[in-house]
């Protein structure tokens, strides 16, 4: 998963604000104990949000915490990763959203 890793995922989480994220994954990614992807292709093959609608996967807000709707496709090492970095369109623009294998497998069968 080289390239998910260092490619994509690694890229993505330093251009992260969030300190915490990158303090928990990217030595486990360096040590090679951790593998993560990012999942930004929508299901009509755009993946910067060009069309009407922009990103189609949504992300919102509620006193649960976040939620997301939407499809993403081809995404790299999905099946193997340990942490998929989702894009999703909130309501002050793209968000960035970590899942680990665990939802991943809820999400896939929804």
């Amino acid at each position: 998963p080289a390239v998910a890793n260092a490619g994509l995922a690694v890229p993505a989480l330093m251009y992260s604000s969030d300190e915490e994220v990158k303090d928990e994954l990217l030595p486990g990614i360096a040590r090679g104990e951790l593998t993560a992807t990012v999942a930004f292709v929508e299901d009509d093959g755009d993946w910067l949000g060009r069309t009407s609608r922009g990103l189609k996967t949504v992300a919102r807000y509620s006193a649960g915490g976040w939620s997301l709707r939407g499809s993403k496709w081809l995404v790299l090492d999905g099946v193997s990763a340990d942490r998929i970095i989702v894009s999703a369109r909130t309501d002050h623009g793209t968000g960035l959203f970590l899942l680990d294998a665990d939802e991943r497998a809820s999400v896939a069968s929804r």
